[in-house]
């Protein structure tokens, strides 16, 4: 096995396991660990190109092209999962808040028919 296959594979549960605890500290801080170390990447990439190239035959990789796409394809997915997650935390505040609201203005309704 390659050495980026098997990064690749640790990075999966390791993903799984931010995205299944975002709601928690620990899961916002690894997550934003992971974004400014992502952000690093993409600058050094980005001012030396053959860094990438170095990186990659150092990963057992073909082309520092293929690392940037491998790297970018596991952002992706880490992307869509915080998303997720955000999206249902933020629909369980709204259904919670509609519920409070309902229940005050229930409460208010009945004590002006008293």
């Amino acid at each position: 096995m390659k050495p980026f296959s098997f990064l690749l594979l640790l990075s999966l549960p390791a993903m799984a396991y931010i995205i299944r605890n975002y709601d928690r500290i620990i899961g916002k801080a690894l997550a934003r660990i992971f974004f400014v170390l992502f952000l690093l990447f993409a600058v050094v990439i980005i001012v030396l190109p053959q860094f990438s190239e170095t990186v990659a035959h150092a990963l057992g990789i073909g082309r520092g092209a293929d690392l940037i796409f491998y790297s970018t394809t596991i952002s992706v997915l880490a992307l869509g999962g915080l998303s997720a997650v955000k999206f249902r935390s933020t629909e369980r505040r709204i259904t919670s808040l509609a519920r409070t609201i309902a229940l005050k203005e229930f409460r208010d309704s009945e004590e002006k028919t008293e």
